[in-house]
């Protein structure tokens, strides 16, 4: 994670940011702790509702239906010696779908332009002398909001402050290692759709080997999950 004075490209060093006063290479504020910065800058927007335009694909895994946007309200912001806590809670922006109480206690509400929220847990690491660093997402299912947390960060600043993600880099680091020492004896290969009712169904996977000399497609088609249970 590298921290931005809002567009501008230089990196800024997480514990020591100086803010660009004027277009002149030396004209910058005094340095300051964004760790500091942002237990100020979240406090002060504690419970608000920011709404954005979007899903992305990596927050939005756990429903086949479709997303009108997200909104995302902090609840808790501390600093907690080198680092800093968030506790947060998210969800997608509905564009149908109704809620039903099973008991029929209450009448059904329609979900139409309304968030359904979970609440999530985050910390930003960050260390002297280190320019980069790290922001940890609780992860729901297969749902991680790093980029309305991101977002949500920059919109609550008045520079702004902009964070900009390097997802997935111990994922990254662990293939790499595996590719250079790991030695492959088979492979499995799934893909996965929906049924119109919202259950996961397994569909055919084609996979194509090409070399100089010869081309193999192989195609397998899985059973039904249902059926095979």
């Amino acid at each position: 994670m590298e921290l931005h004075d809002n567009m501008k490209p230089e990196v800024q060093p997480i514990c020591a940011a100086q803010q660009r006063l004027s277009k002149k290479k030396d004209d910058l504020a005094d340095p300051v702790d964004y760790r500091d910065v942002v237990v100020d800058e979240i406090t002060a927007h504690l419970n608000s509702t920011m709404k954005f335009g979007g899903v992305d694909e990596e927050e939005d895994r756990t429903s086949p239906a479709k997303a009108a946007g997200s909104s995302l309200r902090f609840t808790e912001v501390k600093r907690d010696s080198e680092n800093v806590r968030f506790r947060l809670a998210y969800g997608a922006i509905h564009v149908d779908g109704t809620v039903l109480d099973p008991e029929d206690a209450t009448y059904e509400q329609k979900l139409r332009g309304k968030a359904t929220v979970f609440p999530y847990r985050a910390s930003l690491i960050a260390r002297e002398g280190h320019t980069r660093g790290i922001l940890a997402i609780e992860v729901r299912g297969r749902s991680c909001p790093l980029t309305a947390v991101v977002r949500g960060l920059k919109m609550a600043s008045d520079v702004p402050w902009r964070l900009k993600p390097f997802a997935n880099l111990a994922d990254r680091s662990a293939m790499e290692n595996f590719i250079r020492r790991g030695e492959i004896v088979g492979a499995r290969f799934e893909k996965w759709s929906f049924e119109s009712d919202g259950q996961p169904k397994r569909r055919a996977v084609e996979m194509a080997v090409h070399t100089k000399d010869l081309s193999v497609i192989g195609r397998v088609v899985a059973r039904d999950s249902r059926r095979a249970a």
